[in-house]
């Protein structure tokens, strides 16, 4: 597993990702089919610092970006996009960006907001944060349905 910089390329797989993967809130688009425009927002707007998490094919299985980094409390979001079958493999890449984060950040502490039915998410950054509270009902799918979000955290080590 190696962590890349995002490359020109990268908007292709983004497009099919949005709508399989699991992800944090930031690329949670609740069904929706993303329009180019929406996905090069997504990928850019009030981004510190992204990676791509590429196996040993250089086939990309996740992103991971720092987002809303709040210089004056010291917080930042971590948001990703990880492909739900390999999440489990992204553990030590996930710690490796987290490091990164606050190796070039003045921040003591790393947020994820984990959707409920992003299990594959949730379950990797289990691994490396801890859950500090959950909002029931926080993200509409539709009409009838709603989803609880996980909020974890990492500080500073």
């Amino acid at each position: 597993m190696e962590l890349t910089p995002v490359r020109t390329e990268d908007a292709e797989w983004l497009a099919d990702a949005v709508e399989t993967w699991d992800g944090t809130v930031r690329w949670d688009l609740r069904a929706r089919t993303p329009s180019p425009r929406l996905i090069w927002r997504c990928l850019w707007d009030g981004v510190a610092a992204q990676r791509v998490v590429r196996d040993g094919r250089d086939q990309p299985i996740a992103l991971v970006q720092t987002v809303g980094l709040d210089l004056h409390h010291g917080v930042a979001e971590v948001a990703m996009l990880v492909e739900p079958d390999r999440a489990g493999e992204i553990a030590t890449p996930l710690d490796g960006f987290v490091d990164l984060a606050f190796r070039s950040f003045p921040v003591r502490k790393l947020m994820f907001w984990v959707p409920d039915d992003a299990s594959g998410a949730a379950g990797c950054i289990a691994a490396i944060a801890a859950p500090i509270a959950r909002i029931p009902d926080h993200r509409r799918r539709s009409r009838s349905v709603c989803v609880g979000v996980t909020l974890f955290e990492v500080r500073r080590r």
